[in-house]
């Protein structure tokens, strides 16, 4: 009886999660059309990065990390 509990609260949990991760219907999103790059240096070269932006028409932001924190 306790498992069937369980497994009715966890579908529970999960539809409501789900119902709350929903947008608006009547507001129509906007996607970006920047790209937000977050890495160490030297992993992208400056022409790769150039052809992906004429190639998908957007604006890529590099942003360089020194260490892990």
């Amino acid at each position: 009886m306790s498992k069937k509990l369980l497994l009715i609260f966890l579908t529970l949990a999960l539809v409501f999660t789900l119902t709350a991760c929903g947008g608006d219907s009547d507001e129509e999103s906007e996607a970006s059309s920047e790209l937000n790059i977050f890495m160490w240096q030297q992993y992208i070269s400056d022409d790769l990065i150039a052809d992906f932006e004429e190639a998908n028409d957007c604006k890529v932001n590099l942003s360089y990390m020194s260490d892990n924190a």
